[in-house]
């Protein structure tokens, strides 16, 4: 790769203080030839600290005719399991924490008539529910400026 663990914490400290409350979603691989136990405590310990909202994780697939099916250090699958599950894991953690911190939208609809069509009761949720987004876009924007 031609940048750092650092480089892409700098990126994501910046997006996240430009637009408060973006998700980001990124995948990795485990068990790539030569990843040791080293570079995957390297790897959990960067999930841990950066948080993606969202996060896949696949295990490395060796195949023919690419420079990475001669390299030494082959992962065995059992391990790339593992280490897929740990990361899994790890992120459901945190998906959880940051989940119990996200705003929730309600909206009473006990004073609306019970003869309200359901496409009535839809529209008059979509139009609270824009109010709702310009409010919190109005906000965003302030906060940048």
């Amino acid at each position: 790769r031609r940048y750092k663990r650092q480089d892409l914490e700098i990126l994501i400290t910046k997006i996240r203080r430009i637009i408060p409350g973006i998700a980001i979603r990124t995948s990795v691989i485990v068990g790539f030839p030569g990843e040791g136990e080293t570079e995957f405590a390297e790897l959990m310990a960067f999930i841990k600290e950066v948080k993606f909202e969202r996060l896949g994780v696949f295990t490395y697939s060796r195949e023919a005719d690419t420079p990475a099916h001669k390299m030494r250090g082959q992962v065995s699958y059992k391990l790339k399991l593992e280490r897929q599950h740990k990361v899994m894991r790890s992120q459901a953690r945190i998906t959880r924490e940051l989940n119990q911190k996200m705003q929730v939208l309600q909206f009473d609809y006990s004073n609306l008539s019970p003869h309200r069509s359901k496409l009535s009761r839809r529209l008059l949720l979509k139009k609270h529910l824009l109010r709702f987004l310009q409010k919190d876009l109005l906000l965003k924007q302030q906060m940048i400026l």
